[in-house]
Parts: C-alpha cells; structure tokens; sequence
C-alpha cells in the first residue's frame, strides 16, 4: 500500500508505504524553519522511531506495529513557535506466515501423527488434507500442534498442510509427504506339531524395520 498526503498550509507532505511487516511514513519538511517535531501513534510518544536527514525529510518507522487501523499525528513547531499538526490514519495489512509439518514413516494399520509447527506469535487453527480428508487442530503457545489420522493404505501420500490465519498473520500453506509401508501378514501353514508360522514382510524391509 501507497499513499500520498500534502498539507501546504503547514508544509508537510506526508508519504506512506507500508508491505507487511516493514513500513515507513516520510514527511516532507521544511528544515530551515523546523524547530520541534513530535509523533504520536495511536496517542503513545513515538519520537524513538523518527529519524530526520539532511534534505528535511522525517521518516516514521512503523516496523512491528500490529496490523490493523492506526491514528498517527505529526505535530510540528517552527522557530517562530507556532504550532501546527497533522492527522492521518494509517491501515497496516495482516503478516505474512509460514507453516510446515513432517510425519514420520508408519506402517499400514497404524495412526499417522503429524507435527504441525509456527511462529509462537501464529495464534489459531491448522488444518491437514490427506486424500481429501481434512484434519483441524488448535495451535499451543509454542505455535505447534499434533494431528492424528487413522486408516491410511500403503503408499506415499503428499499432504497440504495450512495455517488458517489470525488476526495479525495471512493464512499459508505448505505440501509435506507421507509414506505408509504395507502390512507384515502371519500365516500359519498345518496343524499340531507340525504346524509351521510363516510372516511375510513387505519387499524392501529390513532388520531396522
């Protein structure tokens, strides 16, 4: 977001450019007769994030302040002392997220449990499609969540794991894979003594397994 605002009455021009999580306002002074100038973000003190150069140009950084509509004013006192403000209202979008899942390596007939994991601050809901079954859990503080399916056959199963998003972050998406082995199947070959046990493991199975 982009915009554009000049007050000629008190020469300010006021510049907003907000992506994310990083934005900054430039105003457009006049440094020759610029005694004081204050800011104030929603009526708190936020001189500690203005900055003014040479050319007389002031810049508000508005790195980390949460998304939603904020009240920012630019009070401004030339050497003569008089005084002039300026108030506008500044909307900063939702972060972007990120979210990821891994599972580890079942058997068929086993649950399949998925760790889901964000940022701590990722407050909400994840949920897991496997082979259009979808699976919803609440993220922990420590923005992870645990999801168990049930019934999955042999086979690699790709999975899209989602974070729904919050108040402050976007929702976000990720793939992650999932391998289920194929069963290990006893049979039993007679009867009495002479009865034999016979388990067959999948092709590829090893001691480990």
């Amino acid at each position: 977001m982009i915009e554009d605002i000049c007050y000629e009455w008190v020469n300010i021009c006021i510049v907003i450019a907000i992506f994310g999580l990083f934005g900054y306002i430039w105003s457009k002074i006049n440094k020759h007769n610029i005694y004081t100038l204050n800011v104030t973000i929603d009526g708190k003190d936020a001189n500690d994030r203005l900055t003014i150069d040479e050319n007389g140009t002031a810049k508000i950084n508005l790195t980390g302040i949460e998304p939603g509509e904020h009240n920012i004013t630019i009070k401004y006192t030339d050497k003569d002392g008089t005084v002039s403000w300026v108030n506008t209202t500044v909307n900063v979008p939702k972060w972007s997220s990120a979210v990821n899942a891994t599972a580890a390596t079942i058997r068929e007939g086993d649950p399949a449990v998925i760790k889901v994991k964000v940022s701590p601050d990722m407050q909400g809901e994840v949920k897991v499609v496997i082979n259009g079954t979808g699976y919803i859990a609440e993220v922990d503080e420590n923005g992870e969540a645990t999801i168990t399916a049930y019934g999955l056959k042999a086979g690699n199963h790709t999975a899209v794991v989602t974070y729904l998003g919050s108040d402050k972050y976007e929702p976000s998406n990720a793939t992650f894979k999932l391998t289920v082995q194929a069963p290990i199947t006893v049979e039993v070959n007679g009867t009495g003594n002479g009865s034999e046990v016979v388990v067959k493991f999948p092709e590829g199975t090893t001691k480990d397994q």
